[in-house]
């Protein structure tokens, strides 16, 4: 699509032409963690959480570096999934993540948010995409704003 002709997609990660394709590791199941080489390292950590995952969320802690940014589907409405919810919010305090704000629900089907966008020390602006796709979400958008730089040497995965 037009939309994406600046980007490559890797797994539900849109990485920018200028940013030579890294080497996707997998170290948990639909977990994909790359650094951004820019003015200063970002990692970031796509995740698709389904409710049959075989990881914890503490195990995200291992990606965990100065500045850090997880988005992805985590299958959970903090506001209406229980004891669930409360795993998870209780894991995102241990890692002093802002709170996960979209501007609207992610979830086709319901009025659910269920996609989340979390960063530290990273300028993060978010967005749910309204665009035509075959997902029963709205694709998250997020934007590091104080990258204006790419560093030479591209980026390297963990």
């Amino acid at each position: 699509a037009k939309v994406y002709d600046s980007a490559l997609f890797f797994y539900s990660v849109l990485i920018h032409n200028d940013i030579p394709p890294p080497r996707i590791a997998r170290p948990l199941p639909n977990v994909c963690a790359i650094d951004l080489l820019v003015e200063q390292t970002i990692r970031l950590v796509a995740i698709y959480a389904p409710a049959s995952k075989t990881w914890k969320w503490m195990d995200l802690s291992s990606f965990i570096s100065n500045r850090y940014m997880i988005m992805g589907d985590f299958n959970i409405d903090l506001e209406k999934d229980g004891e669930k919810a409360e795993r998870l919010l209780e894991w995102m305090g241990s890692c002093w993540f802002g709170p996960p704000a979209p501007d609207s629900n992610t979830s086709l089907r319901s009025d659910c948010t269920i996609d989340y966008a979390l960063a530290v020390d990273v300028n993060l602006t978010i967005q749910t995409c309204q665009c035509n796709n075959s997902s029963d979400h709205k694709p998250l958008l997020g934007v590091p704003t104080c990258v204006t730089a790419w560093k030479i040497e591209g980026s390297r995965t963990r």
